[in-house]
């Protein structure tokens, strides 16, 4: 492994080697290469998927298999996620005329569902495989959710 990157990702729970452009996704176990990332991306471990982020925007990209690379689900319209654990539901925003729009892609399942929308002014937000937490001017708005 080189000894300096100039532009190290950013790998949350995933062994990578490489930089921004020209990632390598590393097997825990032999430490070989199982598959390249050739975007400006940063990778992070959730709902049993790497979430790959624009490196520069912090918008996500997709959902991908951990062992092979491939794309499980494109997340292209969704402006962030939300923080939460690694092994829960990860759960998406975006605008949506005046609100947030909420969706969630449950680990095993390769799909995103659709949440609701939720007025405007929302500030930072979190999750977990039931609820749905964020600041507003007033406090805290709070959601159930189940999928």
């Amino acid at each position: 492994m080189p000894d300096l990157v100039a532009d190290p990702a950013d790998c949350q729970g995933v062994l990578c080697d490489g930089e921004h452009g020209d990632l390598r996704v590393l097997d825990p176990g032999t430490g070989k290469a199982r598959w390249r990332v050739r975007e400006d991306v940063d990778l992070a471990v959730r709902a049993g998927y790497v979430l790959e982020t624009d490196a520069a925007s912090g918008e996500p990209v997709r959902l991908t298999d951990p062992a092979t690379g491939a794309t499980r689900v494109d997340l292209t319209g969704w402006s962030g996620d939300v923080a939460g654990p690694v092994d829960e539901p990860l759960v998406l925003r975006r605008k949506d005329g005046h609100g947030q729009a909420f969706a969630a892609v449950v680990p095993g399942h390769a799909e995103i569902h659709r949440l609701g929308v939720a007025a405007a002014g929302l500030g930072d937000c979190e999750s977990d495989g039931r609820y749905l937490v964020c600041r507003s001017s007033g406090g805290l708005r709070i959601w159930s959710y189940r999928i």
